[in-house]
């Protein structure tokens, strides 16, 4: 199923198409086929070239009964629909751990804003930044899918990974000084004092596989060290995923950056690995 499917979509984006309607719906079938995992529609999106575009909430429950405590996760991912590798890295993760039995239970949204991953547009179908309209009472119909979703669930989650790819060509609001990255980056906010941070693992984990790691000291303005930009409350953007889920439902949170400028394969690879790792690192921290 990952052959037919992940290889499959990035082969297409290499000859420069994008996901269809087709493509996408078979990605979700793929979630329904793995062990453990079930899949639900959450909300729905009408479109005049597309028809009828689900939101699907996703969910692996571990089959191991010890320990007796479970690692509890968060993964999202096409929170910007002009970024693929999160969305395909999502779902190879999710294959991977389904045949491995480990003991964490994962709670994903595979894309949360379709309508922009079939434009290939960071933008969703009401022409919003979904990724500034975390709030409850947003009026983008994805978020409010996700937040309500988010909220029946009543739980807090040990960490939390969103899934992002920078593209420096696309015009948004982050902090345009300072250095633009060069490689695989990724950001954390931490605010469990009792846990160490897992950033520094997963971008060394990426360099180790043949990925490239920024080497830049600021990216954006922010600090980095060897692709890790550690965050506080202080940021300014109230509005983010990030800041939202930190005040809400966990006090760990990884936003991962693949440059699109990379190929596509490449890009999967350093998520997944990425996401791999940073799980690894809170398994044994918690042992």
């Amino acid at each position: 199923m990952e052959a037919s499917i992940v290889n499959q979509l990035s082969e297409q984006f290499s000859e420069g198409s994008t996901f269809s309607r087709t493509s996408y719906l078979k990605l979700l079938s793929a979630y329904a086929e793995l062990p453990f995992v079930t899949i639900e529609t959450i909300g729905r999106i009408r479109t005049a070239t597309s028809g009828e575009l689900p939101i699907s909430f996703v969910r692996y429950t571990s089959p191991i009964r010890l320990p007796a405590r479970r690692l509890k996760l968060l993964l999202t991912a096409g929170i910007h629909g002009d970024e693929p590798a999160g969305v395909l890295a999502l779902y190879r993760y999710m294959l991977s751990i389904s045949l491995r039995d480990i003991a964490v239970d994962v709670y994903a949204f595979p894309c949360v804003n379709p309508v922009g991953l079939l434009r290939n547009s960071r933008l969703s179908s009401g022409h919003f930044d979904l990724n500034r309209q975390m709030t409850p009472n947003s009026i983008a119909p994805e978020v409010r899918a996700l937040v309500t979703t988010l909220a029946s669930q009543r739980i807090s989650f040990d960490a939390a990974f969103d899934l992002h790819e920078d593209n420096p060509d696309v015009e948004c609001d982050f902090n345009p000084q300072g250095h633009q990255a060069d490689g695989f980056y990724l950001y954390e906010s931490n605010f469990d004092p009792l846990r160490a941070p897992i950033g520094p693992a997963m971008s060394r984990a990426v360099a180790q596989q043949g990925g490239s790691v920024s080497s830049q000291h600021t990216i954006y303005g922010e600090r980095a060290v060897r692709g890790v930009i550690q965050r506080g409350l202080e940021r300014n953007r109230i509005f983010d995923f990030e800041r939202f889920l930190t005040m809400n439902f966990t006090n760990h949170v990884i936003t991962t950056e693949t440059l699109v400028s990379a190929p596509l394969k490449e890009r999967i690879k350093a998520q997944t690995t990425a996401l791999e790792a940073g799980v690894q690192a809170l398994m044994k921290a918690g042992s």
